[in-house]
């Protein structure tokens, strides 16, 4: 009597106290019924630096025709003090995913910077793709979701192979402004088998050039022990698709 989906990817960011914070996570949903159209959606979600709980709507009629949704969800099934999540979602249109590629510029540097005592390591390439979903936005901003990052870190400078260190995430681009022009790129990024961490551009001079994307992000403002990822990137031709090998460099 029912439909039945996997949700993967979940990629949300909300403000908590005039603080971004980013929710993560993955779940189910489904849809059907016998008399009434019904539909439940469960997911267990990381808030912030919290951990994961799990969140569900319970069997609830569907007030929108699907592929819409529209539904909450709670932990607590909205009882005494509790975290409520209204969900409102539709379908991307396909004109409003632009696949995007790393360039030859972009690079990869963990050690110590300024004037920390540790030795700053090597300055390595860094290739792969992601794609740009736009949001509704608020002028004079525009704002996208990155989605589906796909990056390797090769092992030196002058690697030739596939083989580096993998990088999985998702997070925010935004840029315009009354004046001069400002961007932001901040991502929730894993780095090989590390936990996923913050890297962010913070607010600077940009997205002029856009569709072009120049930003450096880091996770710590490029103080003392830190990791910066230099992203330079440009959009692709082809749309994305997820390869069947890990490295993240196929069309």
């Amino acid at each position: 009597l029912f439909t039945n989906y996997t949700v993967t990817g979940i990629n949300w960011s909300v403000n908590l106290g005039g603080t971004e914070t980013f929710i993560t996570g993955s779940g189910t949903y489904r849809i059907g019924g016998e008399f009434a159209l019904q539909q439940e959606l469960t997911l267990d979600l990381k808030v912030g630096d919290n951990k994961v709980e799990r969140f569900t709507s319970g069997l609830v009629t569907g007030p929108a025709p699907f592929p819409v949704i529209a539904i909450t969800i709670s932990i607590n099934n909205q009882y005494c003090f509790d975290t409520v999540f209204r969900i409102h979602a539709s379908p991307v249109p396909a004109d409003q995913v632009t696949p995007y590629r790393l360039t030859e510029k972009s690079t990869f540097q963990r050690g110590c910077f300024e004037m920390c005592d540790c030795v700053i390591g090597p300055l390595l390439p860094i290739k792969g793709n992601f794609a740009l979903v736009s949001l509704a936005s608020e002028a004079p901003f525009r704002q996208f979701a990155v989605v589906d990052v796909r990056w390797l870190v090769q092992r030196s400078p002058l690697a030739t192979t596939s083989s580096g260190t993998p990088i999985r995430g998702a997070g925010f681009y935004t840029f315009g402004g009354d004046g001069a022009s400002q961007q932001r790129l901040s991502l929730l990024l894993s780095v090989g088998r590390e936990e996923p961490a913050r890297y962010d551009s913070g607010w600077i001079a940009g997205g002029d050039a856009f569709p072009l994307i120049d930003a450096l992000l880091s996770q710590n403002g490029s103080r003392c022990f830190d990791t910066q990822i230099d992203v330079h990137a440009e959009p692709r031709p082809t749309l994305i698709r997820r390869p069947p090998f890990p490295d993240a460099t196929a069309p």
